[in-house]
């Protein structure tokens, strides 16, 4: 899931192969009928509002102007698994999570690919099938370690500052940790995808709180993202739908 400069939410459909938007009231804007067969995993909107979509079908970058408009791919031949997507807010540049390859390559909008960080494992830094990023204000990196249960934040080149989070289910645990997301105060969201629920916690990895209701029925949650106006976007996906809370800020 990503904001389109319009304030729309993108939401890619990986079981439809295609991508939609819509109004953060749940109004339908647009269905992209151009990207229906390339099993679109992510995406994110750049600055001059073009869409950059991993695609698992291609193991490429697919890139759209904001009506659906091809401009170009990148990619092939580099990236064995692509998942999670992000743009720098401050630089610009692309950071794209590869599950199968358990690393980070980073590109410029261009595709041109700058450089690649982590590798497989379970020791600080590594990471095990990871699948989504985010950029916080600051430029650092955060990545959702799914395997190893745990969201492993790096600088924006790409060197390891510190993780959170441990395998379980306890009220600061994760269980394959899908979507992550940072809003305007530093606050991080992770959507912990085994144990059905959506938590926030610090910039440091300080746990504050669940978000969803327990009672609430969220299952299987995935993708995420937080608009301007501080509401926090979630793909449910065992449901087929997109739940939206308002942030306490």
């Amino acid at each position: 899931m990503a904001m389109m400069k319009n304030g729309d939410a993108l939401v890619c459909e990986y079981g439809n192969n295609r991508l939609q938007t819509f109004t953060v009231y749940g109004q339908h804007r647009r269905l992209f009928r151009n990207t229906g067969r390339f099993c679109l995993k992510d995406a994110t909107v750049s600055a001059d509002g073009n869409i950059f979509c991993t695609e698992d079908g291609s193991k490429q970058v697919f890139v759209c102007d904001e009506k659906g408009k091809y401009i170009r791919r990148f990619g092939k031949g580099k990236i064995l698994s692509p998942c999670g997507i992000a743009i720098s807010p401050d630089s610009g540049i692309l950071y794209i999570v590869d599950r199968r390859a358990h690393c980070v390559h980073v590109y410029d909008q261009d595709g041109n690919r700058l450089k690649l960080f982590g590798s497989h494992g379970r020791q600080a830094g590594q990471l095990n099938h990871p699948t989504f990023v985010c950029i916080d204000s600051s430029g650092n990196v955060y990545v959702s370690d799914s395997n190893n249960h745990r969201i492993n934040v790096y600088d924006s080149d790409g060197n390891f500052l510190y993780t959170f989070g441990s395998h379980g289910s306890g009220r600061d645990q994760l269980d394959n940790p899908q979507g992550v997301a940072v809003d305007k105060n530093g606050r991080v969201y992770v959507a912990d995808n085994n144990n059905n629920r959506l938590l926030q916690f610090t910039g440091d990895g300080t746990f504050i709180s669940r978000v969803d209701d327990p009672q609430g029925g969220l299952k299987s949650p995935t993708g995420v993202c937080v608009t301007d106006d501080d509401l926090l976007m979630v793909s449910d996906c065992d449901n087929s739908c997109v739940r939206v809370f308002a942030l306490n800020q």
